[in-house]
């Protein structure tokens, strides 16, 4: 029936609209198949079918963004695209814009002193924050690898997806994303 047909429509909406919140909380953007599932996990009164028609409308509207090349099937909002825009251009329009904070002699010190700190440290978790490039992973790969010489676990945590790929690539530390 009709009267059907609209709680279905609604409930849809509901539950696309909450996955898309819950998604990308945790990532800028997501794979089509993951919104559907997260989606049908709300345990709402509508379809696949009706999810598929809710996430095609939002295409259409502009709400979300289709991947292109190697990233056809992912999704992104807007906001998260939009955000992402702002923050690269920011970053593009500071590019030379600053002088170092510290000689090139004084950071190689630094950079010492702090996996000195991490390695004689009597705290369980250890709180590392800096700007790209700032020198990191540079830091970290030397301290994993001898605190997994003593037998230390290690597992980096961080904001953004891509610096924990990064970091696996770079370190080899096992990570996770907040």
């Amino acid at each position: 029936s009709v009267l059907k047909q609209d709680r279905q429509t609604i409930a849809a909406a509901q539950a696309v609209a909450s996955a898309i919140r819950h998604l990308s909380q945790r990532e800028a953007a997501f794979e089509r198949t993951a919104l559907y599932k997260a989606a049908l996990d709300f345990g709402l009164p509508a379809t696949i079918a009706d999810v598929e028609k809710r996430t095609r409308a939002l295409v259409r509207s502009g709400d979300l963004i289709s991947g292109k090349g190697e990233h056809k099937g992912w999704l992104a909002s807007r906001e998260a695209v939009v955000t992402e825009q702002r923050i690269l251009s920011e970053v593009a329009a500071g590019k030379g814009n600053s002088s170092p904070a510290i000689e090139p002699q004084k950071a190689a010190a630094s950079v010492q002193a702090a996996a000195e700190l991490i390695l004689t440290s009597k705290d369980r978790t250890i709180a590392i924050q800096g700007i790209a490039g700032a020198g990191k992973s540079s830091v970290l790969k030397p301290v994993a690898e001898v605190l997994r010489d003593e037998g230390h676990p290690v597992i980096g945590l961080a904001i953004q997806n891509t610096l924990v790929q990064m970091l696996e690539r770079e370190t080899g530390i096992g990570s996770q994303t907040l």
